[in-house]
């Protein structure tokens, strides 16, 4: 019985199955007839396949489906089904009933040693049917999918191949991939060789077969979840045999879950956002579109929120304006850090299940429904962690007394932050990290063009993850600019600073997401050491610049970098000391000022020991000694003190009272807590004075809120 009869008796009318090419030279029938004996094999077996859809072909899509001329496709209608019985997977393998091994059956002994792996399993079975030619009962099917050869060219062996990845998390994704796979392909070849089976004895069952079949299963298969509501899964569930002992074992793999192949299924090509909808039924597993097609639309299937970078290690593809694609960040916090413990405390909604932190692509879809601008191109588990790791002293106590993160009470439309400090100190890390990622791949960008088709996919995939990052680092920028520079100039002025500093399409985006949404953050409120001595009352100004030139005048650390850091801590330290001395002698002060100061008091209150405690003389016991910039600004508070005194005793009569000693340890500690750390080319793109000449990649800014 062919095609057209089976369809024309189940359906009414007949299905053009014979298919269609959009090339007129691979317009021969030929090129169908394999998928013409699949689709008979699954209909036989009590598949389906709508009359309105018909096969076709086109070299850089592969065979796919698409809606026949003159015809259309309704919305909820079932458009392709396989039946149960046509399906492959370790289940088979196993030969739990319903699901037939088909008349293979690996030693019992193989089988138990190897339960626990089904995606070792039913790899090698797949070779073994690959093997059986005609004789396998999946032969219909093996038939239509990709060769060996067709694998093998996918895969980025050789060295021109691999420079494309270098550079890109895919990099070592390969590579860790192809480590698994090997292992797990010696294990089995060697258990099989041991029990004389023919196949791993005569050699047919070599690396590259292995590799094609566990590809196969990695970029056709699906989630054993489509099976899990069908009558012969149910069966299986209730019991087992041939290595499975207990029925509670396949109830377990079900668990884990396991890859499925589903003939004819797997024809449908990836789109992102298409709707459709999986029913598993009492004996075979179908797919419904949810949208209307039109005559010459692509039928397409949703695999799910797939990144470029699963899609081309799975799949050999990538979507350029992929609404689904992210770039993975490392972030390993030693054990024992805040961040594990928050872990334990009821997840917030917006968090994924595995909390892996990611940028978003510029047109992630949620980035599109982002509650603000700082939040449009960085995964809410990514800001959660970073603000968590930057948290300080008070910021942690109120995470532990409201057993929620930061972020996540903030993070809300609209905001519920406080204060802006932690906030804003997640973007002075993240631009570090966004930046060292953009720069890895341009020092790494081959020097020879892409060649061969599959590395002009890989040129496209690392080009998409530069995008990324020098997206989210121009982002980061303007939020922190913003933040750094003058309150009186327009949004526009931090666009126009930047745009000097960014790549053309950096700075397109940029735009786009400022067009998209609006900032939360205030400008001006990171302040430079001369941007919080401008707040202070200028009568003073003259004393105040005159000890800043000598305190701290020399650094027990020979680093430049490090005398230069010290520095401006010790700087902020003796004015956050002055500022509160004027306040608390009633000086008038700008009323941002006062508010600041009388919030810093009631944190960190100055007669608490804990916060003004001034440290003995060393040396000191491993362990227990003070921070050295600390111990650099007292020595030099005390040298500078003397000389003005007249004499070499530092604590005679001290004429500026913010000079005492506990007032600038309390004034030491406060500036730990309330600044945070920008790049140095934030301060220079703020700067107005030139170049920023000091050592270091590092400045601290203090977070003084204006609102």
């Amino acid at each position: 019985m062919t095609s057209s009869e089976i369809l024309n008796s189940v359906n009414g009318s007949p299905s053009p199955v014979h298919g269609r090419s959009y090339q007129n030279d691979l317009s021969d029938n030929s090129l169908f007839a394999q998928h013409e004996q699949l689709v008979d094999w699954v209909l036989r077996n009590e598949g389906y396949m709508h009359p309105n859809v018909e096969l076709a072909y086109q070299p850089s899509k592969g065979y796919h489906m698409v809606v026949a001329d003159g015809k259309k496709i309704k919305p909820q209608t079932r458009i392709v089904s396989c039946p149960v019985s046509c399906s492959l997977s370790v289940l088979n393998v196993l030969n739990i009933a319903p699901f037939s091994d088909h008349g293979t059956k690996f030693p019992r002994q193989y089988l138990h040693n190897n339960v626990a792996r089904p995606e070792l399993l039913q790899a090698f079975y797949l070779m073994e049917q690959k093997m059986l030619g005609d004789q396998s009962w999946w032969a219909p099917y093996i038939k239509t999918l990709p060769s060996v050869e067709d694998i093998n060219a996918l895969q980025f062996d050789s060295p021109d191949d691999r420079q494309w990845l270098e550079g890109t998390n895919l990099q070592s994704g390969w590579a860790d991939l192809t480590l698994k796979w090997r292992s797990l392909y010696e294990k089995g070849l060697q258990e099989l060789k041991v029990l004389n089976w023919t196949n791993a004895i005569n050699g047919a069952f070599s690396w590259d077969l292995y590799r094609w079949a566990a590809t196969i299963f990695g970029s056709r298969g699906f989630s054993s979840v489509v099976l899990s509501d069908t009558t012969p899964s149910e069966l299986a569930r209730l019991g087992g045999h041939h290595g499975v002992k207990e029925a509670p074992y396949v109830k377990e793999l079900f668990t884990e879950r396991f890859s499925v192949l589903l003939p004819l299924l797997d024809v449908l090509n990836h789109k992102p956002l298409a709707k459709v909808e999986w029913q598993p039924r009492t004996a075979f597993v179908g797919l419904q579109v949810l949208e209307p097609y039109e005559a010459g639309q692509e039928l397409c299937n949703n695999y799910g929120p797939r990144d470029n970078e699963s899609l081309l290690l799975s799949y050999g593809f990538i979507i350029p304006d992929n609404p689904f694609d992210h770039v993975l960040l490392s972030i390993s916090p030693p054990p024992g850090t805040l961040l594990d413990i928050v872990r334990s405390w009821t997840p917030d909604q917006r968090s994924s299940p595995d909390r892996k932190p990611y940028l978003l692509e510029v047109n992630h879809h949620k980035g599109h429904s982002a509650s603000c601008f700082e939040s449009s191109v960085f995964g809410f588990d990514l800001l959660d962690a970073v603000s968590v790791l930057s948290a300080n002293e008070r910021e942690a106590q109120a995470m532990y007394n409201a057993k929620k993160t930061l972020v996540s009470f903030g993070l809300a439309s609209p905001h519920n932050f406080d204060d802006f400090r932690n906030f804003l100190g997640i973007f002075g890390q993240l631009e570090l990290k966004c930046r060292a990622g953009a720069s890895r791949l341009k020092s790494t960008y081959p020097t020879q063009p892409p060649v061969t088709p599959k590395q002009q996919t890989g040129k496209a995939y690392r080009d998409i993850q530069y995008r990324i990052y020098s997206t989210a680092a121009a982002v980061c920028r303007y939020i922190l600019l913003r933040a750094h520079m003058d309150g009186t100039l327009d949004d526009s002025r931090v666009l126009a600073v930047l745009q000097q500093d960014l790549s053309p399409e950096a700075y397109v985006n940029l735009q786009a997401q400022l067009v998209r949404h609006t900032p939360i953050t205030y400008p001006n409120e990171l302040l430079s050491v001369d941007g919080f001595l401008s707040m202070l009352p200028q009568d003073y100004l003259e004393e105040l610049q005159d000890t800043m030139k000598n305190i701290p005048k020399r650094s027990n650390d020979s680093s430049g970098a490090r005398q230069a850091e010290t520095s401006t801590q010790g700087h902020f330290a003796f004015l956050i000391s002055a500022a509160y001395h004027f306040y608390s002698r009633g000086t008038r002060l700008p009323k941002r000022l006062s508010l600041w100061i009388e919030k810093i008091i009631a944190w960190y209150p100055p007669d608490d020991p804990n916060w003004s405690y001034v440290p003995e003389p060393g040396p000191w016991e491993p362990g227990t000694e003070p921070p050295q910039g600390l111990v650099a600004l007292l020595e030099a508070r005390d040298e500078f003190v003397g000389e003005r005194n007249g004499s070499p005793n530092p604590e005679g009569y001290i004429r500026w009272h913010w000079l005492k000693r506990p007032s600038l340890c309390w004034g030491w500690n406060v500036m730990h807590e309330e600044t945070i750390q920008v790049s140095k080319e934030i301060t220079e793109l703020a700067s107005t004075s030139g170049a920023d000449t000091d050592p270091g990649p590092m400045r601290y800014l203090l977070y003084v809120n204006a609102h």
